[in-house]
């Protein structure tokens, strides 16, 4: 077996496993920066700031508790690109409501709070399953690294508004759909067997492509025989 550096260079040398991690980390980066960037900017919301802070918290909540259910439902893949597109959408329809209406404005808001929490969550699944077993936390670990690139612009973002006061909500929905779009391209790794070898993961997004295909979503209409993978919430339970 490889040793865990050898298969990092080899990793490097993949253009399909190239991509898929620079698109990671690009997605960490956007979860990180529109996740906080809201939480912060909560305060300059119509109404008031104490309140809007304390609804901001406790979405969190059934976006944690929905997280759950979307996982064995709708996969890994879709929860992260949907969540992230619905996040920017409303981040940018903020920017169109009417001064006099401050509960939409309030309430949309609140929706792509809500959106980019459940994204947050499923990251760190569809992070660890896409990478072969001897680097997949080391993957985790350097992806999610760069994450603290969003976590450290985040609280710059108010200072934006002094510029502009549409600035903040329009880079955080611009940040959100693009890497909401380039979700799309991660392959679903939801009842796949965990990669155990760069090859293995290179294929993963193409097996999973030529099984649904096939009549019946697989080679004999039938659930793969492979060991199915769990998330770390099943690992937990």
């Amino acid at each position: 077996m490889a040793s865990a550096l050898d298969t990092l260079i080899r990793l490097f040398g993949s253009r399909t496993l190239s991509l898929r991690f620079a698109n990671c980390c690009y997605c960490w980066m956007a979860n990180c920066f529109v996740y906080f960037g809201l939480l912060l900017n909560t305060v300059t919301l119509s109404g008031d700031q104490y309140v809007n802070f304390i609804l901001s918290g406790l979405l969190e909540v059934p976006a944690n508790l929905l997280v759950l259910w979307l996982q064995d439902y709708a996969g890994r893949r879709w929860p992260v690109a949907g969540a992230l597109v619905v996040s920017g959408v409303c981040c940018l329809a903020v920017l169109g409501v009417p001064a006099d209406q401050p509960v939409l404005s309030v309430a949309l808001y609140m929706l792509g709070r809500f959106a980019v929490t459940i994204s947050f969550n499923v990251i760190y699944v569809i992070s660890a399953e896409m990478f072969p077993t001897n680097i997949r936390s080391s993957m985790l670990n350097i992806c999610s690294s760069f994450g603290t690139v969003g976590l450290v612009l985040a609280p710059q973002t108010p200072l934006l508004a002094t510029v502009s006061e549409s600035l903040p909500l329009t880079l955080f929905g611009v940040v959100s759909l693009s890497s909401g779009l380039l979700a799309l391209l991660f392959p679903e790794t939801t009842g796949r067997p965990l990669p155990e070898t760069l090859d293995e993961a290179e294929s993963l997004g193409a097996a999973v492509d030529r099984a649904a295909q096939r009549p019946g979503g697989g080679a004999t209409g039938s659930r793969p025989r492979a060991r199915k993978n769990t998330s770390m919430y099943e690992r937990l339970s």
